[in-house]
């Protein structure tokens, strides 16, 4: 008697329908900060600390290079382009300057960016 062998398109099948499943499919809703013990405010603002002394510092590197590359925009147009220079400069100082509890309890998700401006004739 000969076993079978399951062949890699039943293993793709297999995990389609896992992926797919009720059970796998979906993942648990996170848990805001304000409906934790306090254990676990405790660890959220400490790990939050510990990521922001590191997640800070790239950010003003990042927008400290938004501001110089703005700049430059500006003044290689001579101020012709100056809602461009205005977009690099918000785009790169605006978002997240430091992580929170929420980030990390994935009730809000983190903005490295900022949004830019709107187009011309439209408000926010």
């Amino acid at each position: 008697m000969r076993a079978i062998k399951p062949s890699w398109l039943q293993g793709v099948a297999w995990i389609l329908i896992l992926a797919h499943s009720p059970a796998f499919g979906q993942a648990p809703q996170p848990v805001p900060f304000a409906e934790r013990n306090i254990a676990q405010k405790t660890a959220l603002v400490t790990g939050a600390t510990i990521c922001s002394l590191v997640y800070t510092p790239m950010k003003a590197v990042y927008a400290a290079g938004g501001v110089l590359a703005g700049g430059m925009v500006y003044l290689m147009s001579a101020g012709q382009s100056s809602m461009a220079a205005r977009q690099i400069v918000n785009r790169s100082s605006h978002g997240d300057w430091f992580v929170s509890p929420d980030h990390l309890t994935q009730s809000r998700s983190i903005r490295f960016n900022g949004d830019g401006l709107p187009p011309p004739g439209t408000s926010r």
